[in-house]
């Protein structure tokens, strides 16, 4: 009984020992999901001096790094975790580190070989969302480094790209109407397959890396500048205001990228409540100005209005407004708002959609951190004082039992040791 008590009291010591050393990875974990950062840099770096081949050690230090503004250091653990174990974690926190350091194409990779690792349906879609975006970024960086060397003569001559209209002549409660005729001209072209329209998307990044957009109204001076970078030909700007109660009138100008020259479409005028025919025809004057000539079927797509209602499209307007100006949530009310007043407006329904994915694309890095935590490892030292818990001491052979001498079993069996060894040394003495 004495020989079995002491192994027991051996045995527990050795598991506070090798308890406390598996506990600087835990303790680092709950430093950093408590945002106290400077201390999980510390435990972690101590785990490593234990274990310097710790993939999630060294995942986890550059995770405190990243959150301590601290990217350059971020970016060298995670390549560190990545050489020993890659995993989803590791990659995609590398892709963010990347992000903060604007080295998109790195980003963009790393994001690309954590979809590879297949994350799951619901974070691989967060993934594909946030590449689209820094496949934009991707763009732009590289064609503002290269801007010098861009020839005018390799751009296309079937490339548009539309300008946000100035609604400065509306009215306040009218003024998100520019953002809709903007956006609905721009579909409108689309709809002819002889055009290359560009992604608004991309347009909208671009005037703010540019810092060209001022209280809402981007200049048409930069139009020619604009266009070159987007690889646009042709860059269409339109205005809207109302000269009487009720009336609307649209206007513009199609700016050629390569001479600087200008075309003006003719004013459209009409009543408030019409004003998407006054869209439709101000899209046949730019085709006209541009010399095409668009088929049956296409003029008939263009004329086929996505909404009859006009409160709705003025709730799809002002969506348009709050997403511009990164207010998501608010945005996302107003489509539903304007799906709920006409179901058959795809149109929003399609923002709708948009904004949702964009709003978890802002919210992308607390989602990573939230849903990619590991599992916390298993606790030797807890599995350890388990058994003396458990059975009360480790039997010896002179105990009692299911059987006698060499046959003899434990009447309890002790609990599977998750990770690790110990080795006892010494004389135990009677």
């Amino acid at each position: 009984m004495k020989k079995a008590l002491l192994v027991s009291v051996l045995f527990l010591l050795a598991s506070l020992l090798f308890g406390c050393a598996q506990s600087l990875y835990q303790k680092g974990r709950q430093f950093s999901e408590s945002g106290r950062y400077g201390q999980a840099i510390e435990s972690f770096q101590q785990e490593l001096l234990k274990h310097p081949n710790s993939a999630d050690a060294w995942r986890e230090l550059g995770v405190a790094y990243y959150y301590n503004s601290q990217p350059e250091r971020a970016l060298a653990a995670f390549n560190r975790a990545q050489a020993i174990e890659p995993d989803a974690r590791t990659l995609l926190f590398r892709g963010l580190t990347f992000e903060k350091l604007t080295m998109w194409k790195q980003a963009a990779g790393s994001y690309e070989s954590a979809l590879a690792l297949q994350p799951g349906v619901t974070l691989s879609g967060h993934i594909r969302a946030r590449l689209e975006r820094i496949k934009r970024l991707e763009y732009i960086q590289w064609v503002l480094e290269n801007e010098a060397s861009i020839s005018k003569d390799t751009i296309p001559d079937n490339t548009v790209a539309v300008y946000d209209f100035d609604g400065a002549g509306l009215e306040p409660d009218l003024s998100p109407l520019a953002d809709g005729l903007a956006e609905f001209t721009a579909l409108s072209l689309s709809k002819v397959k002889s055009l290359q329209v560009i992604e608004r998307m991309k347009l909208h990044e671009l005037l703010q890396e540019l810092k060209l957009v001022e209280q809402g109204v981007v200049d048409p001076r930069y139009a020619p500048r604009v266009g070159l970078l987007l690889g646009s030909h042709h860059v269409v700007t339109g205005w809207v205001d109302s000269p009487a109660l009720k009336m609307l009138r649209m206007g513009g100008a199609i700016i050629n990228t390569v001479d600087s020259s200008e075309a003006v479409p003719d004013i459209e005028e009409g009543q408030l409540r019409h004003l998407l025919k006054l869209q439709v025809d101000f899209v046949f004057r730019i085709l006209s100005e541009l010399g095409v000539a668009p088929t049956d079927d296409e003029r008939r797509a263009i004329e086929t209005l996505p909404t009859e209602s006009y409160d709705a499209f003025l709730a799809y307007c002002r969506g348009l407004q709050h997403k511009r100006q990164g207010q998501y949530e608010t945005a996302q009310e107003e489509f539903k708002e304007a799906v709920s007043l006409d179901e058959s407006f795809g149109q929003a329904q399609e923002q709708l959609d948009d904004v949702v994915s964009l709003a978890d694309d802002r919210n992308f890095e607390d989602y990573v951190f939230e849903e990619t935590i590991p599992p916390p490892p298993p606790d030797v030292g807890s599995a350890l004082s388990d058994i003396v818990t458990t059975t009360g001491g480790v039997p010896g052979p002179d105990e009692s039992g299911s059987g006698t001498g060499d046959n003899q079993t434990p009447t309890t069996v002790p609990p599977v040791i998750p990770q690790g060894s110990i080795n006892v040394t010494g004389t135990i003495h009677k």
